[in-house]
C-alpha cells in the first residue's frame, strides 16, 4: 500500500464531501473529490484510488450506476466501495450487495465508525494489492522460465537432428557389423537420440497443454498395428535386458480416433519406464474394449520391482517426480508421466497405475470411442 492511501468521496452535496474530508485528512489520508458519477469514473482512470465512499442518490449517474461500472472493470473491481445514503431501506442494501458493495454507511455519519471501517477496508485493499503483486511477479518469473526453456530446447534440437540423420546413415552403412547388444552400435546410439527427442517433445507439449495451446490432430488408427510397430521398435532393447515384449489385442477392439503422435509417445514413455525397472522379465501391451463404457482400455504391464502403494496417487504429478526419483521410486525421465496424464486427459480419457512391490506394475489408460 502507498504511504498515504487515497480515498475518493463521491457526493453531489459539497457539505457532505467536506464533512467526510474533515474526518479523514487528520489521519494522513489523501482525498479525491467527485461531485457526480461521471467525474468519479474519470478520476478512477487518472488517480490510483484505494477506497471509495459513494453516495447513492445523485443526478445523472446514480451511485448504483457508478458501483456497477466499478465492479465490472478489470482494473477497479477490487477497490472497496462504501455506499452512503440517508435511506436505510432493506431494498437499497440488497441492491448494493448484489452489485458488489463492500459496506454501507448512513447519514448522519459517526466519525468513530467511519474511521474504523476505513482502516479495515484499507487493510483488505492492501492485502489484495500484495497478492496481485505476487501474482504479477510469479507470471513474470513463469514467462522467463518458459522463454528460457524454449531457447534451450531450440538449441538442443538443431544438433540432435544432425546427429540423428548421421546415425541413420551410419546404421545403413554399417548394418551387420555390430550386434544389437553392442553399446557402440549406431542403432543403439540412434535409439538414445530418439529418446532424447522424445524428452524434448514431452517438455514442449506439456507446456502447450498447460497453457491450452496444444491442438490435437485426430486420425483413425488400428491398435494392433500400433502395438506391432512398438514391439518391433523396442525388441532390441528388451533383448539386451533379457526381457520379452509382447502384445495382446482382443478381437472386438475397434479402431480409435486419436492424435496418433501423442498416443504413440504415451506408450513409448510407459514402455521405456517399464524397461528401466525390469531385468529378465516380461512387458505386455494389452488392449480391450468395454462396450458399456464406450471406451478402449490400453495397459502396459511389467513384472519388475513395483511401486510402493503410497506413491501411486502422486506418480503423475510433475512436482513429485524429483523427490520420487531421488528415493528410487520411479525412473521416469522428468515430465514423462505428467505428459502421459495430460495427453490422455486431452483425449477425454483417464490414466492410472496399479502395482505390487516385487511383482510388477500396470499403467492403464482409457480412450473414449463414441458411438460404438
Amino acid at each position: 500500500m502507498k504511504d498515504k492511501p487515497t480515498i475518493m468521496i463521491v457526493d453531489d452535496e459539497e457539505s457532505n464531501v467536506k464533512l467526510l474530508e474533515s474526518f479523514l485528512l487528520p489521519y494522513g489520508y489523501e482525498v479525491a473529490r467527485a461531485y457526480d458519477g461521471t467525474r468519479a469514473l474519470q478520476l478512477l482512470e487518472e488517480v490510483s484510488i484505494d477506497l471509495i465512499f459513494l453516495d447513492i442518490i445523485m443526478p445523472g449517474l446514480s451511485g448504483f450506476d457508478v458501483l456497477r461500472e466499478i465492479k465490472e472493470s478489470e482494473k477497479n473491481r477490487f477497490i472497496p466501495v462504501v455506499l452512503i445514503t440517508a435511506l436505510a431501506s432493506k431494498e437499497n442494501r440488497i441492491t448494493g450487495l448484489e452489485i458488489g458493495a463492500d459496506d454501507f454507511m448512513s447519514k448522519p455519519f459517526d466519525s468513530t465508525v467511519l474511521l474504523a471501517r476505513t482502516r479495515s477496508l484499507l487493510r483488505i485493499k492492501s492485502l489484495y494489492d500484495r497478492l496481485q503483486q505476487s501474482y504479477e511477479d510469479l507470471k513474470r518469473a513463469e514467462k522467463s522460465k518458459e522463454l528460457m526453456t524454449h531457447m534451450i530446447i531450440h538449441d538442443l534440437n538443431n544438433p540432435l537432428m544432425v546427429m540423428t540423420s548421421s546415425l541413420e546413415l551410419m546404421s545403413l552403412e554399417l548394418e551387420g557389423r555390430f550386434s544389437s547388444n553392442d553399446i557402440i552400435a549406431p542403432v543403439n546410439i540412434l535409439r538414445a537420440c530418439k529418446r532424447m527427442q522424445r524428452l524434448i517433445d514431452n517438455i514442449l507439449d506439456t507446456c502447450k497443454m498447460e497453457d491450452d495451446r496444444l491442438r490435437l490432430e485426430y486420425e483413425s488408427i488400428d491398435i494392433s498395428g500400433l502395438f506391432y510397430d512398438l514391439t518391433n521398435e523396442y525388441k532390441g532393447e528388451a533383448l539386451a535386458r533379457q526381457t520379452k515384449i509382447y502384445s495382446c489385442v482382443k478381437d472386438d477392439v475397434p479402431q480409435v480416433t486419436v492424435d496418433v503422435n501423442l498416443i504413440t509417445r504415451v506408450l513409448e514413455n510407459l514402455i521405456s519406464n517399464a524397461l528401466k525397472c525390469i531385468k529378465k522379465g516380461e512387458i505386455g501391451l494389452n488392449a480391450f474394449f468395454d462396450e458399456a463404457a464406450d471406451s478402449v482400455y490400453i495397459n502396459v504391464t511389467d513384472n519388475g520391482r513395483g511401486i510402493p502403494s503410497e506413491y501411486l496417487a502422486r506418480i503423475f504429478d510433475k512436482y513429485e517426480q524429483v523427490e520420487m526419483k531421488k528415493k528410487g521410486v520411479t525412473r521416469d525421465s522428468g515430465l514423462g508421466l505428467t505428459f502421459c496424464k495430460m495427453a490422455i486427459e486431452a483425449h477425454g480419457g483417464k490414466i492410472w497405475a496399479e502395482s505390487e512391490l516385487g511383482k510388477g506394475s500396470a499403467f492403464t489408460f482409457s480412450l473414449p470411442v463414441p458411438g460404438q
